[in-house]
């Protein structure tokens, strides 16, 4: 609590979702050969996916696969038919929109094959790359400082989490910056998707009182 962030430059990744759906057969637990086990399956496609970030992009390209949700099956002693596997992809290079929905795909096409089943998959881009403008940076930067003083305005490095704000600054300048709400003593200290996340509420005085300075420095620099 007390810091500002506002750095130039990449910001938030693009964030993607998909959804793969393998169908193979159902049946009785008892007799297996006579079934398609789309949990098996299902559990062979995420581990093979596992290899995509390590072998198939540059490390030094940020890419982030996570499986979020894998639901098959209704009973203990009944082999489920279908599973529907849901994730997001997180990344900062351009190139990716084309080639990580292939291979996942791919990967996920090959291993059903592998095992008599059949996957396909459904893929949205969901937002953009987040890209802080230099100028409307500056500004902001000068603005914090005479809110929080010069001390609090802290760097951080580019997130893999994703914001629409990119749909404002995919079309005018803009600046996304960070306000700090981590406070200790109130338990203020768990992340995002926690069940227990919270924040330090006093900070919004200055943060609404942030966002007026660079209303006012923005109108000032671009009087003329």
């Amino acid at each position: 609590s007390g810091t500002i962030n506002a750095d130039p430059g990449a910001k938030t990744a693009s964030a993607d979702y998909f959804k793969i759906t393998v169908t193979g057969k159902g049946g009785h637990g008892a007799e297996p050969e006579k079934t398609i086990d789309a949990v098996v399956v299902g559990s062979a496609v995420v581990m093979n996916m596992q290899s995509l970030v390590s072998r198939e992009f540059s490390p030094f390209d940020p890419l982030v696969v996570t499986i979020g949700s894998i639901q098959s099956g209704t009973r203990f002693n009944v082999i489920a038919p279908r599973a529907v596997i849901e994730g997001t992809v997180r990344y900062y290079n351009p190139e990716f929109k084309e080639k990580v929905p292939a291979a996942i795909e791919r990967i996920a096409k090959a291993t059903a094959e592998a095992y008599r089943a059949t996957a396909e998959m459904e893929y949205s881009n969901l937002v953009k790359i987040t890209i802080n403008d230099d100028a409307c940076t500056s500004i902001a930067r000068e603005a914090a400082g005479k809110i929080v003083g010069r001390e609090n305005v802290v760097e951080t490095p580019p997130a893999t989490g994703g914001e629409d704000f990119s749909e404002f600054s995919s079309i005018v300048p803009g600046v996304m910056c960070n306000l700090g709400a981590r406070n200790e003593e109130k338990g203020t200290t768990y992340p995002h998707h926690h069940g227990k996340f919270d924040v330090d509420e006093d900070v919004f005085v200055g943060g609404v009182a942030f966002y007026a300075q660079y209303a006012l420095d923005f109108l000032d620099k671009n009087k003329d």
